[in-house]
């Protein structure tokens, strides 16, 4: 970085001797204002150039990561326990949510459940699911409610077949 300032300091001061050079050689008339138009255009290249090189060499994206990471890391360390407790009654609030959305829409598709048990990593991916339900019919058809369900679930919620675990209850 200090290397890159060092060079942008040498170009100015070059260019400003450059500068200098060409105005005492320089002769008067209407080839003036074309000079001047050129010492512009090239003092413009050199003072942009740098800015440019370094927009090149640094990727920005991580920079701006960077910055924000040490943003939030000050901001975590004081705010911790706060932030705990936080994570999780949000956690708590959406299981409380994604249990009654479940209880509902198996109860429209004539399904009653007694418990639903949903585990979830810190990225609210859901881990496992155990669900409870009825058997209202004394019949063959409790495999065919357990598919049922599973299915259901899979397709509502998009939540693996392995994840799924159902516990019938007769009745």
């Amino acid at each position: 970085m200090i290397d890159l300032f060092k060079n942008f300091v040498n170009s100015l001061l070059c260019i400003g001797i450059f500068i200098t050079f060409i105005k005492l050689i320089m002769p008067s008339g209407k080839v003036k204002k074309y000079i001047y138009s050129l010492i512009g255009i090239i003092t413009i290249i050199t003072i942009v150039s740098p800015f440019i090189n370094f927009m090149q060499n640094v990727d920005v994206e991580e920079s701006i990561k960077d910055v924000i990471s040490n943003i939030d890391m000050s901001e975590n360390t004081s705010d911790d326990k706060e932030q705990t407790s936080t994570n999780s009654s949000v956690k708590d609030v959406f299981l409380d949510k994604l249990k009654t959305d479940i209880k509902d829409k198996l109860s429209q598709n004539s399904v009653t459940t007694d418990k639903i048990e949903i585990y979830i990593d810190d990225s609210y991916n859901i881990e496992k699911m155990e669900i409870n339900i009825k058997n209202l019919r004394k019949t063959n058809s409790s495999l065919e409610n357990v598919n049922k369900v599973v299915n259901y679930i899979n397709q509502e919620y998009g939540i693996a077949y392995e994840k799924i675990n159902i516990i019938e209850e007769g009745v």
